[in-house]
């Protein structure tokens, strides 16, 4: 496949994957390009398409030997085992040992099985989705989810064990700070008490300066939570209060992490020369952001253009009216 999109197979390690909606193998296709400012830094989105091939292969088994066979070959085939197979915890085992996510088509008694549940949530701690409503409030269980979350759906879906705790234990604090120890993001699912708890936002900000956007209102104006997170990342100053957006310290640490900051800082620090310059340096065309006044210094358009030619049409009305080549000509006098 060509253009916007490649094709790709599944990693060895992987296998055949399955869709996360309807269970089916697919190939890989990843965005190789135009991909939005949100998720440059992070793993790429993916597009799945079922395989003709797979599917039309895919037949229901009831011998046991072979059922074994399949779930090695890749844990979501116990779809298609019958349903005395899905009741057999020697074959469910197998299965969700290859893929967690195997546990939804086993039948009830396995996913209360704290065995059988472990093993999947060891595999996937987002297979914690498909367990019984009483290991959701297991600890034991939920801290095995949440310290696996480092599989394929919490990287690239944002989908994270805590998710599918019991509403007690997403407020357990060993549970939580479990869990944003894995990845920071998972903060997103801690009880609202939590997310003003000011050593777990820390810690969630350490792992990943964005998850500053899922803390509290309270701790989104606190200044030291604010300077871990734009360490981290640059561009999380957008989720901090305004007063913060105009504390110098907190963003020069941004725009020096990420010149795209420059865009969240307060209207005031958009003039600051030096701020700007430490923008610019990065990315010319972040001239957009800077003050009138800066857009019309002839040194800031000059470092702006010498990173990206087309920042000057970012430039002051006076400067872009001689030209580019007479504004280079006028900087050599």
């Amino acid at each position: 496949m060509t253009g916007r999109f490649s094709e790709a197979r599944a990693p060895a390690s992987v296998g055949h994957l399955f869709s996360p909606f309807e269970n089916k193998p697919y190939f890989i296709y990843t965005r190789t390009q135009f991909r939005p400012r949100e998720i440059q830094k992070r793993p790429q989105i993916i597009y799945v398409m079922p395989s003709p091939l797979q599917l039309r292969d895919a037949q229901c088994f009831n011998d046991k030997s072979i059922a074994l066979l399949k779930v090695r070959e890749h844990g979501m085939n116990l779809k298609y085992a019958c349903d005395e197979l899905k009741g057999s915890k020697e074959v469910v085992l197998e299965a969700v040992n290859h893929n967690g996510k195997a546990l939804q088509f086993a039948l009830d008694d396995l996913r209360a099985d704290p065995e059988v549940v472990c093993a999947a949530v060891n595999n996937d701690g987002c297979a914690l989705e498909y367990a019984s409503d009483v290991l959701k409030g297991d600890q034991q269980v939920v801290l095995a989810a949440v310290q696996s979350d480092v599989g394929e759906s919490s990287q690239r879906l944002g989908v994270y064990g805590l998710k599918y705790a019991s509403p007690e234990l997403r407020g357990n604090t060993k549970i939580v700070l479990a869990a944003v120890d894995q990845c920071g993001y998972a903060l997103r699912y801690a009880s609202d008490a939590l997310k003003s708890e000011k050593q777990i936002v820390l810690r969630a900000v350490e792992q990943a300066g964005g998850a500053f956007c899922f803390c509290s209102n309270k701790m989104k104006g606190d200044k030291e939570v604010a300077l871990v997170a734009v360490k981290n990342d640059g561009y999380s100053l957008r989720y901090m209060s305004y007063k913060l957006r105009n504390d110098k310290e907190v963003a020069t640490a941004a725009v020096k992490q990420d010149g795209c900051a420059l865009e969240w800082v307060s209207i005031i620090l958009r003039g600051d020369k030096e701020l700007v310059l430490a923008a610019v340096h990065q990315y010319g065309e972040l001239l957009e952001f800077a003050s009138a006044k800066l857009r019309g210094d002839k040194w800031v358009v000059m470092a702006a253009v010498s990173q990206n030619r087309d920042a000057f049409k970012c430039a002051s009305k006076k400067l872009k009216d001689g030209g580019l080549e007479n504004f280079w000509l006028a900087l050599r006098v």
